[in-house]
């Protein structure tokens, strides 16, 4: 979304950047390229947006004219770009290599920031931010985690031992303090990023492997996501379920969470090509399942204050929801 939250860029595997006005959605202004593009970031002024290409490159555009503002970044010396994640100030990207190693991007000027960070030894699987950009958790199927400092871009904590399978996501809680995560062996744990200790027991419930996790915005909820079609909202400080709820997405794996700006409703996507919500403190489905994406749904967030949903998937569909 653009900063005034009225304007919402896309990128599309067939090199097309489009800029969808939400009063006249159905004639986009397009920006074509000639390579696969995914989104990255919009520039906090709106002016210029960050992209990935399939060739390898970071490149950056303005938005009014579609011209190319920098020389393009390439990282094919440096190597296959697998996950991209970026500061919640939208300042700085994150990006995991397929050498395993974590660069960091500077999303106003288009430059790398310092050399690689090292440290997995297999497939990075996710790469999170604290809120105030300062911390980057980072895991994968090597079962660790890295706690990292983004300003000396070296290690706060970690290798942090604990998960049995492969590391599948991860979110910040308490500021920087602690970071939950989630994984195949089906557990949910919280770690303290400075000491690396692991706080409490793991959080069992799933029957299959735990894929997403959601935190609530005071942060004192987990929301997990598995392949047995369930989700489940979990005490951040007790880390326990008891006394909160459980829901079932008609057994679709669950493909992505999402709390609302107050909390209070939980969005989830599954592979029955379906969009819930959800009250978060009973359980309940509010109205009935969004169905009319015929194709996996890649993204859906809450916006315009949580009135609307924006969603989009496989075969081009962009949906906005009220």
């Amino acid at each position: 979304f653009f900063p005034d939250g009225d304007q919402i860029v896309t990128a599309s595997f067939n090199g097309t950047i489009s800029i969808w006005d939400k009063s006249a959605a159905d004639n986009p202004k397009e920006l074509k390229e000639t390579v696969n593009l995914s989104i990255i970031a919009v520039t906090s002024d709106g002016r210029s947006v960050l992209t990935l290409a399939s060739d390898a490159t970071i490149r950056t555009y303005d938005l009014e004219c579609g011209d190319e503002t920098r020389p393009p970044q390439d990282l094919n010396e440096i190597g296959r770009v697998q996950r991209v994640s970026y500061s919640p100030d939208m300042k700085m990207i994150a990006v995991s290599l397929e050498g395993n190693d974590v660069l960091l991007w500077d999303v106003e000027t288009g430059s790398r920031l310092g050399e690689p960070m090292k440290g997995h030894s297999d497939v990075i699987q996710f790469l999170t931010f604290s809120q105030d950009g300062k911390r980057l958790a980072t895991g994968g199927n090597d079962q660790i985690l890295y706690i990292w400092n983004t300003t000396t871009r070296e290690v706060v904590s970690g290798p942090l031992h604990g998960h049995t399978a492969d590391v599948r996501a991860g979110h910040f809680l308490s500021g920087r303090n602690r970071v939950a995560s989630c994984s195949l062996d089906k557990s949910i744990r919280i770690w303290d990023t400075e000491s690396g200790i692991q706080t409490g027991e793991p959080m069992s419930f799933h029957q299959w492997a735990v894929d997403v996790l959601a935190i609530s915005p005071n942060q004192d909820r987990v929301a997990s996501g598995s392949g047995d079609g369930r989700i489940c909202v979990w005490d951040a400080v007790t880390l326990s379920c008891e006394g909160h709820p459980t829901m079932d997405h008609d057994s679709s794996y669950i493909s992505s969470l999402v709390f609302s700006s107050d909390g209070g409703r939980i969005l989830s996507t599954g592979t029955d090509h379906t969009i819930r919500v959800w009250d978060s403190h009973t359980g309940q489905l509010i109205g009935n399942p969004l169905d009319d994406h015929s194709g996996f749904i890649t993204c859906a967030i809450f916006v315009n204050h949580d009135r609307d949903i924006v969603s989009t998937s496989h075969g081009g569909r962009l949906r906005v929801w009220n």
